[in-house]
């Protein structure tokens, strides 16, 4: 469960970036089978944010 969830245009990109920068993952960049392109990670307070991008 998500602190909160952001809907972007290139996750891909993000995941990119967040690692670069050190970000701790959560979780993976993957597809889910509900079509969206999704990655977690946790910022310095513990707080759980997830992103996703719509998958057409």
């Amino acid at each position: 469960m998500w602190n909160a969830y952001f809907w972007v245009d290139d996750a891909d990109g993000l995941y990119a970036e967040v690692t670069a920068a050190g970000s701790h993952i959560d979780y993976s960049i993957y597809d889910t089978p509900w079509g969206i392109r999704e990655v977690g990670i946790q910022d310095l307070d513990d707080h759980d944010i997830g992103f996703g991008q719509l998958l057409s």
